[in-house]
């Protein structure tokens, strides 16, 4: 089961035994809880506290496979997209340096030819 199941299931069983457990002092009149009562109560509260620690478990389980997948996510995907992009935002400026340093070279060759006629 989920662990946001889980974790209603804890708040209603929490509940009810809140609710029992008040229901009977009020049955009681104020008085002091009778035997039955409280072994009742501290025995719901016992299971309360067990399935809160089965999903706490639960939930500290997905939470480190989460950040493990993130990590994976990282190195997998996000790095190479991100040097792709670099790559392509840092292409032009290579290519137009590329281009002015020909056009330098085709001057100077230009200028060679000249001096030579």
């Amino acid at each position: 089961m989920e662990a946001p199941g889980k974790l209603g299931q804890l708040g209603g069983a929490v509940a009810e035994a809140f609710a029992s457990s008040a229901e009977a002092a009020g049955q009681l009149g104020g008085a002091a809880f009778n035997a039955s009562a409280r072994r009742e109560a501290v025995e719901r509260l016992r299971e309360s506290l067990a399935t809160h620690e089965t999903v706490r478990k639960g939930v500290e389980e997905a939470s480190v496979r989460l950040f493990e997948q993130r990590q994976r996510a990282v190195v997998q995907v996000v790095e190479p997209i991100a040097e792709y992009v670099n790559r392509l935002a840092h292409s032009p400026r290579e290519f137009d340096r590329s281009v002015r340093e020909y056009r330098i070279e085709v001057d100077r060759f230009e200028n060679a030819v000249h001096r030579i006629e």
